[in-house]
């Protein structure tokens, strides 16, 4: 009986000691599973970071360039009405320029 007993407990703890070894393995296995994807969240971690800085230094790039072409088109618009101020006033000055010397053939003013 106590021969039975001793085996029967041999055998539980052989028995154990396989479970214990599976365990262990088990863990490892997870632990390392558990490493990597941890490494892959911190390395897809930062890639969100670094195309959300992306962003936001594109979205201030875009707004200066909204500025710069409001300023652009505003300097077009003054420089168009100032050249089409100064062809008026040439126009003004050729066709007075024309009359006088029109005027100025008829001899009127002129020596006889």
């Amino acid at each position: 009986m106590i021969e039975d007993m001793l085996t029967k407990l041999k055998d539980e703890a052989a028995a154990e000691a396989e479970h214990k070894g599976w365990c262990d393995e088990q863990l490892k296995e997870n632990k390392l599973k558990r490493n990597k994807k941890t490494a892959a969240v911190e390395r897809l971690t930062a890639e969100v970071q670094e195309i959300t800085s992306n962003i936001e230094t594109m979205g201030k790039d875009i707004e200066t360039l909204l500025t710069e072409q409001g300023q652009l088109t505003k300097a077009m618009q003054e420089a168009t009405t100032q050249r089409d101020a100064e062809k008026t006033e040439n126009l003004a000055i050729i066709a007075d320029s024309a009359a006088g010397k029109k005027s100025s053939e008829g001899g009127a003013c002129g020596p006889p």
